[in-house]
């Protein structure tokens, strides 16, 4: 039997321990500091997260269109144009 792989011997060192799927935390004065995890699992976690943004854009893309769909839309210039003249109004006051 391999040494650490069962059968009362050492445990595997932690990096193979986090190679076969455990995650590992390192504190510091007590508190959570650093992780380690496998670089695929890494890979998978930046997936998600990019995946995740999509779909964020992809809703607030369609909440505007729902927005347009119901007339609550202005004009972008007739918009500017008016935060324009209340920033000056305000700088003159």
């Amino acid at each position: 039997m391999l040494p650490g792989r069962g059968g009362g011997g050492p445990p595997p060192p932690p990096v193979e321990q986090v190679k076969a799927g455990a995650e590992k935390i390192i504190t510091k004065n007590g508190e959570s500091y650093v992780a380690i995890i496998d670089a695929q699992r890494l890979d998978y976690y930046h997936r998600l997260e990019r995946e995740r943004i999509h779909l964020l854009l992809i809703d607030d893309a369609s909440k505007g269109l729902d927005d347009i769909i119901a007339g609550k839309v202005k004009g972008a210039h007739s918009t500017l144009s008016a935060l324009k003249r209340r920033r000056a109004a305000k700088a003159q006051a």
